[in-house]
């Protein structure tokens, strides 16, 4: 939550040179009304004997003011609207008394009214005037970090000077706020809160003098000092007595600054509704007041409300209008800092690093050195840093925060980072060091008496005891404390760790049933707070930072079971590993037949600016030569048009892939005779290997994840080299040697892939489904080597093979119904750049003169009535889009696939630019495939189109991309393939498919048997696999 800072922002940037300093005569007795433009400054003079002391009244109607005369140095006037305070001033030896103000505005005007009131004050209160506004001033700079301020010791002094002076002048509305400055300069500079506590009530217990803009101010800072102090009912009813002044004063901009404070104040204490009533109250005020910041700094703690109770797609839509609002005030570049910083700490929650870098990045651009906005943001990049493998850069980054935090004198940021780089030294071992920063954190903690900061400690104590001895009862006591602590304090994030810190002390005890429970209490929050997540890819990074406790899940499951048959526990890990795997893609098969809400006039307008700057950053992805900003820019707008997308299809973003399916229902919903299904699930310690039959269910445990990755990283980097690269000098028959020892090298690897992942298997099983993830995504299963009776063979000779996203999809599709198709085939190949930049210049396409040659025997295939054919010029993204927008059997598109690993961004597929629009229209993106209509199946004749996501979440292949866009089977690659090799296998795929009538899967098969028949090598055949479940037909022209 922000806290006194943000605003002041604006006063620390307003006093500007440049402007005329104008100068207004005051007459004595008399008053005059002033108007200050934004950033203006100027003089005013009121005759009097020199040497007088002269008294104005200085009555705020609006707007943040600087005033200043020769005696006394210059400080902010905030009192607000309806604000009234005196202002002595001497005069001069010609006989004036001078006083300079100037607007702290930058967007707005501030209005006051001055008024000469010397004629009603003694001449001894005239002196007890002067010298309380001279030391107020003067403390108020050290609060501000003026140059020249006193010290901390002299700026307290002189606010008990301006105090006692105030009240000896008989101006209880100057004590009372000397005495709240000097609240404000503990509080917040200091955070010594019980004494600013103390302070304040000794404020508020003064007499009510109607100076409502004063005890308006008292209360808003005693706000957020119990706030500090963790008392959060008393937060809010001190916020609300401040909004109530407010209110009655007219004030509409310090209203809209309160009403802001209590949207996250509401949230915090489970009163949503209140919450957003407040943020929508606030900004409207900020509107009404022409007041970009605040409307940035609502939208900001609305954003921060939403991320803390894991509403996350609703806060990524707060942030992004807050960014757009920030990019309006190029004044104040602390303010887009601020921005920036709370979207990179939205971004890291979700675990997108990348975008949680750039973010922050940013905000340290904008933002001054030694400011808070800073700290924060280098304690968060830190974190990022140590998430990309870089813990020396982070350590480097904590010691620069922490060492800015000791200076601005913040302990509670700098206890917090102190937690935060212990878990770092934690994390490369070195306990001494991560020992000593909890036990400072904790020092820091017990002295602030912060409830939250004393959770966060809990953890990080805890975390250190389990990495020195997980099973000892300190470690379980602490978690138990910090437990109990999150559920008091309503945070389900820490509440969710601690469960899960918990099922590892559980486990090191060897007792696994109370670690099931506990890991299972912790991903229960997971998926509450997942479930709010409309946007694929907040969900999926959100969802695979939590992977890891799926993991332990299952093997908790798996060892119970292996204790305890036959009492459900294998059926837990079987589902554990389902609710783990793609549930962002069973969402939206789920949602591809809901019905979408008719759009409102101001959502359609935000969905055609997304849509117009997505086109204009793809034309110029096509035409750089460096994508990176680029990318970075397209995967922000990415997830805004996401947003949009959810709200347009009225969606509430809930898990619709709650059901999730059962070994059972594989053998009731999926498998018919002489099928079986194969799932691999990775637990904490094992890898488990799935074998489900109509009648059985067989589990096998396997080598870890990472093992399994370390034995099937050669042969897969075999397979994609084809052959091994000339030696420079080397002749014909050395290199016919190497090549030979090099091909035994590959068998024998695929023998003993085979023998690892698919042994045992029954002998009447001719379809395979395959359920996998990571690694195992690549490996190519048609080709390993298993036994075919004395011998081995390879799979291909023995069964056809189906991979499948999780096997609660593949019944989804088997269930799934289409409708009758009349026109049966769309096929795109020849594909042509008209333009010298029409396709992307980072890329380098050759000519596939191969693809001709394939989609000219597939067109001949298929009768004429039921062909579509998009080739040449013809073949552009609006073609495309036009055509699958009709009914269709089958989608093929035989060109160039650019699949950029881990930049979806900049992945897509390479068509004809045409003569109408250029560079822009020649790639259809990875990221627009969803928003199509695609048919029940989609070949993908090109280079790697499948590709690995970590988790089976994130939308990173064009395979992913076609299921979203509602396709049932598609066929890709995991590798390169040579052009002409590619060309023979899907000729032949189609002359099996349509001619002899085999299923899709069979008919890829016997493809790749004809290939190996005729001595094709392995990767020219093995690449092309098949995706998803067999639709109905289709039955092209009822032939």
């Amino acid at each position: 939550m922000k806290r006194g800072g943000f605003f002041c922002v604006l006063a620390s940037l307003a006093l500007t040179a440049g402007f005329a300093h104008a100068q207004t005569v005051i007459p004595p007795g008399g008053s005059v009304q002033s108007t200050l433009k934004s950033g203006e400054k100027r003089g005013y003079q009121i005759a009097a004997q020199p040497g007088t002391i002269v008294v104005l009244q200085l009555e705020l109607q609006g707007g943040l003011l600087f005033a200043q005369s020769t005696e006394t140095p210059r400080r902010i006037l905030d009192l607000g609207s309806g604000g009234e305070l005196l202002y002595a001033v001497t005069a001069a030896n010609d006989g004036l008394a001078h006083i300079d103000l100037s607007s702290a505005e930058q967007s707005r005007q501030a209005s006051l009214i001055l008024r000469d009131v010397t004629a009603t004050h003694s001449a001894l209160d005239r002196e007890h005037l002067l010298a309380a506004g001279t030391a107020l001033a003067r403390a108020d700079m050290t609060r501000r970090k003026m140059p020249g301020a006193p010290d901390g010791p002299t700026a307290l002094t002189l606010y008990d000077t301006a105090a006692a002076e105030a009240t000896a002048a008989h101006n209880t509305a100057l004590a009372r706020w000397a005495i709240t400055q000097k609240a404000r300069f503990l509080i917040y500079q200091r955070s010594r809160y019980v004494e600013g506590r103390a302070l304040l009530q000794q404020a508020l217990a003064l007499p009510d003098v109607s100076d409502t803009a004063v005890q308006a101010l008292v209360w808003k800072t005693l706000e957020a000092d119990e706030y500090f102090l963790g008392n959060l009912q008393a937060s809010i009813e001190d916020s609300e007595k401040a909004l109530a002044l407010y209110r009655k004063n007219g004030d509409v901009y310090w209203q809209g600054i309160v009403l802001g404070n209590l949207v996250s104040l509401y949230g915090e204490a489970g009163r949503a509704d209140d919450a957003v009533a407040a943020g929508q109250e606030a900004l409207a005020d900020s509107e009404k007041t022409e007041d970009p910041a605040g409307v940035v700094f609502t939208l900001s703690e609305l954003g921060t409300l939403y991320r803390e109770q894991g509403r996350f797609e609703e806060a990524f839509e707060a942030f992004r209008r807050a960014t757009a609002w920030g990019e309006s005030i190029h004044y104040a570049p602390l303010i887009e800092a601020e921005i920036e910083k709370d979207f990179g700490s939205f971004y890291l929650d979700l675990g997108m690093n990348g975008e949680a870098e750039t973010q922050l990045r940013l905000c340290l651009n904008h933002a001054s050195t030694d400011s808070q906005v800073a700290l924060d943001a280098r304690g968060m990049l830190a974190n990022v840093l140590e998430h990309n493998g870089k813990p020396q850069d982070a350590l480097r980054e904590y010691a620069s925060a922490i060492a800015v935090a000791q200076k601005l004198e913040l302990k509670p940021e700098e206890a917090s980072l102190l937690l935060r780089r212990s878990a770092t030294y934690l994390h490369t071992d070195q306990i001494a060091a991560a020992q000593n920063d909890v036990a400072d954190a904790a020092r820091l903690a017990d002295e602030l008496k912060l409830p939250a900061l004393g959770l966060d400690t809990k953890l990080a104590q805890a975390a250190i005891y389990q990495h020195t001895c997980a099973s000892c009862p300190q470690t379980e006591d602490l978690y138990k404390q910090a437990l109990t602590l999150a559920q008091d304090l309503g945070e389900r994030e820490q509440e969710a760790t601690a469960d899960a810190g918990l099922a590892l002390v559980y486990k090191s005890r060897h007792d696994d049933e109370a670690a099931l429970n506990a890991i299972a209490a912790a991903l229960a929050i997971v998926e509450h707070s997942r479930s709010s997540l409309a946007a694929r890819d907040l969900a999926a990074s959100y969802f695979t930072g939590r992977h890891s406790w799926y993991e332990l899940a299952i093997e908790l499951s798996m060892q119970l079971d292996k204790r305890s048959p036959n009492k459900g526990f294998r059926e837990t890990a079987f589902r554990y590993t389902e609710r783990s795997r793609a549930r962002t893609m069973l969402d939206a098969i789920g949602a591809q037949n809901s019905q979408t809400a008719d759009l409102q006039p101001q959502l359609r307008q935000r969905i055609l600016a997304n849509q117009a700057q997505l086109e204009k950053q793809k034309a110029a992805l096509l035409t750089s030569t460096d994508p990176k900003n680029i990318a970075t820019t397209l995967r922000s707008l990415y997830l805004e048009e996401e947003a949009l997308n959810a709200e347009a299809s009225n969606q509430p973003g809930k898990l619709r892939g709650n059901w999730i399916a059962s070994a059972h229902d594989v053998q009731q919903s999926l498998l018919h005779p002489g099928e079986a299904l194969i799932s691999f699930s990775h637990g904490s310690s094992h890898t488990y290997r799935w074998l489900i039959t109509s009648s059985s269910t067989t589990i096998t445990p396997l080598p870890t994840k990472n093992v399994l990755q370390q034995r099937l990283t050669p042969l897969l980097q075999m397979l994609r080299d084809h052959q091994p690269a000339l030696h420079p000098g080397e002749d014909v028959q050395a290199y016919n040697t190497r090549l030979n020892q090099w091909n035994r090298n590959r068998e024998e690897a695929l023998l003993a892939a085979g023998q690892l992942l698919l042994p045992r298997l029954p002998p009447s099983v001719h379809h395979l489904y395959i359920v996998a993830e990571g690694s195992l995504l690549s490996v190519p299963w048609s080709a390993l080597r298993i036994p075919c009776g004395a011998n081995s063979c390879y799979a291909v000779e023995r069964f056809a093979t189906s991979i499948e996203p999780s096997v609660s999809i593949a019944i989804s599709l088997a269930r799934m119904e289409h409708p009758d198709r009349t026109k049966n085939v769309l096929l795109v190949a020849d594909t042509i750049s008209t333009q010298s930049q029409a396709t992307p210049q980072w890329m380098h396409l050759a000519a596939l003169p191969g693809t001709h040659r394939e989609a000219d025997a597939i067109a001949r295939l298929i009768p004429a009535m039921y062909l579509e054919q998009l080739r040449g010029k013809q073949a552009t993204v609006d073609n495309v889009r036009s055509a699958l927008r009709t009914d269709l059997a089958i989608f093929h598109v035989a060109t160039h696939t650019l699949l950029v690993s881990g930049h979806p961004e900049l992945s897509g597929i390479a068509l004809s630019s045409g003569n109408a629009h250029g560079a822009a229209q020649s790639v259809l993106w990875l990221r627009d495939i969803p928003s199509l209509h695609a048919p029940p199946l989609v070949t993908l004749s090109g280079c790697t189109t499948e590709g690995e996501a970590p988790s089976g979440e994130e939308l990173a292949t064009l395979t992913q991309a076609f299921f979203y866009a509602g396709a049932q089977q598609v066929i890709g690659s995991l590798w390169d393939v040579d052009d002409d090799a590619t060309a023979t296998l899907m000729t032949g795929f189609y002359q099996q498919l349509l001619k002899q009538k085999l299923t899709i899967a069979e008919a890829i098969r016997q493809t790749q048997l004809s290939m190996l028949h005729n001595h094709a090598v392995v990767s020219d055949w093995a690449a092309f696999v098949v995706n998803g479940v067999q639709p109905a037909g289709p039955h092209i022209g009822g032939n």
